[in-house]
């Protein structure tokens, strides 16, 4: 495991710090308002005078639309989400907001992808310095080449005669 992210330290590093970040991200969203345009049960009501209207389980309810303006009568079709644990509780009612949507969706998720591509980022550069040696090898001033390595251990291989010692010697 350790071979796998060999060379690549401050790119692991820098991924986790972003990766405990987007586990913030995550558990700060689970506690939000917003939740519910993710998890919820969705309507549809209408809009008028800054008042969104729907009906759920044959019941007439209002919240207030703080995307609408109050002086605007037209009807306009307008989404609700409820939570899933009691959606009567007009109370916790969310009024669809695209962008409230995808910025929470962009926070969430944007630290998650930039440590993937942190650590791609370090894969790569990884993979150009093996390849950087790889090619180097064998020119001069870069060490002993292959050829030469392999004759040196086969010369070293080799057995050797014996060393005889004779009287004359001692």
């Amino acid at each position: 495991m350790r071979d796998r992210y060999a060379g690549m330290g401050p790119f692991v590093g820098v991924a986790a710090v972003l990766f405990v970040i987007g586990i913030i991200a995550v558990l700060l969203e689970l506690q939000s308002p917003s939740i519910v345009q993710w998890d919820g049960l969705k309507v549809r009501g209408v809009t008028t005078g800054g008042i969104a209207y729907y009906h759920y389980d044959g019941h007439l309810y209002a919240v207030n639309n703080p995307h609408a303006a109050a002086n605007d009568r037209s009807r306009k079709p307008t989404t609700i989400w409820l939570k899933r644990s009691d959606p009567t509780d007009f109370n916790s009612a969310y009024v669809e907001n695209a962008w409230s949507r995808w910025m929470d969706f962009t926070v969430v998720t944007m630290w998650f992808f930039f440590a993937a591509v942190i650590l791609l980022i370090g894969f790569l550069r990884r993979w150009r310095r093996r390849q950087r040696i790889i090619k180097t090898m064998g020119q001069y001033g870069s060490g002993l080449s292959d050829e030469v390595v392999r004759r040196l251990l086969e010369k070293r291989r080799q057995p050797r005669p014996p060393l005889l010692i004779s009287d004359d010697d001692i």
